[in-house]
């Protein structure tokens, strides 16, 4: 029987140490397991903090980006409606000049109309003046007549006082006395041309 309490006893310790060994092992595991644990939080509320800190970089940049679409948005719009106004003002200014380029070749085309007529007045005179000149060379004659130097032009008498007298026929001693005291005239035909 002292055999067999030593043996149980032997056991029974054996049981005691292994359950010593055991509880040892689940308590080492039990004092990682928190450690991994208090490990994990931390990192846990490292990476918390990273996020958030990425959270409002992210938030930050999309604000200014969405700024920067507006402000783009803003000066593409005023830009549409300077650009408009602008279009306008240039459009005004080329029917302003399409409206005077019509009213001064509106003038342009009266003055050529008004120089043309005039032109055409100025060769119509100059034709009846040609005609004229032309009727006069053909149909005009000169002549001094035998006694008392009468100038005679186209069968019309002219007397040029102090030169000569009215064509009568003197007696024999009126003309011997004004033969000689009869003064000269030179009539000369001038031609005229016209273009």
């Amino acid at each position: 029987a002292a055999d067999s309490y030593a043996a149980d006893a032997a056991l029974l310790t054996a049981s005691d140490n292994a359950d010593d060994e055991l509880q040892a092992q689940i308590d080492a595991n039990v004092l990682a397991d928190q450690i991994e644990s208090q490990a994990g939080t931390e990192a846990d509320a490292l990476l918390l903090i990273e996020i958030n800190q990425n959270k409002s970089e992210v938030e930050t940049e999309i604000n200014l980006l969405q700024s920067g679409l507006s402000d783009n948005y803003t000066s593409d719009l005023q830009e549409s409606i300077d650009g408009a106004n602008s279009d306008a003002h240039l459009q005004a200014q080329i029917n302003d000049n399409a409206a005077a380029v019509a009213i001064e070749s509106q003038v342009g085309t009266e003055a050529d109309a008004e120089l043309q007529a005039q032109l055409d007045a100025a060769l119509a005179a100059n034709a009846e003046l040609q005609a004229q000149v032309e009727e006069l060379q053909n149909n005009s004659s000169v002549s001094v007549s035998t006694f008392g130097d009468t100038l005679t032009v186209n069968g019309e008498s002219v007397v040029i006082q102090g030169i000569s007298y009215v064509n009568n026929v003197p007696d024999a001693l009126n003309y011997i006395a004004h033969a000689n005291s009869c003064g000269e005239v030179t009539i000369e035909v001038v031609e005229v041309t016209t273009p």
